[in-house]
């Protein structure tokens, strides 16, 4: 059984490093791919634009 720690505790301080440096960059893509998903669903067309603004305002209508 103590064999076995061993490993963990050996996977763990070779894996932690590279999500240390990796993670970061993975969320920044994510970021960066949900920003222009957004921009391209409700900013780049001027129907979708309308469509936005409309749906803001009633919302800020239901709220004040």
């Amino acid at each position: 059984m103590s064999l076995f720690y061993i490993f963990l505790v050996w996977a763990i301080r070779l894996t932690l490093p590279v999500l240390v440096i990796t993670v970061p960059g993975l969320l920044e893509l994510v970021g960066i791919g949900f920003s222009g998903f957004y921009i391209y669903q409700n900013l780049l067309f001027k129907p979708d634009r309308a469509a936005l603004k409309d749906s803001i305002s009633k919302s800020l209508d239901k709220v004040l």
